[in-house]
């Protein structure tokens, strides 16, 4: 599982996101979201061909940042 300072860090870059189950997304990182509670985990937003979405941290294997 990634780490949350690599989530943060990712925030507002274009970024390559590969996920646990192989897939990978690569577009622009929208935001970085807190959990408001117990029950929500950490998330990025990926802009990707116009649509968003949130990917959760337990989802992510790696990021890379692109620029």
């Amino acid at each position: 599982m990634i780490s949350v300072e690599e989530m943060k860090k990712a925030e507002y870059k274009k970024v390559k996101v590969k996920l646990t189950n192989g897939i990978v997304s690569e577009g622009y990182c929208t935001e970085y979201l807190w959990p408001e509670d117990d029950e929500e985990k950490h998330n990025i937003t990926v802009r990707e061909n116009g649509i968003l979405f949130e990917i959760n941290q337990s989802e992510i294997e790696e990021i890379e940042i692109l620029s």
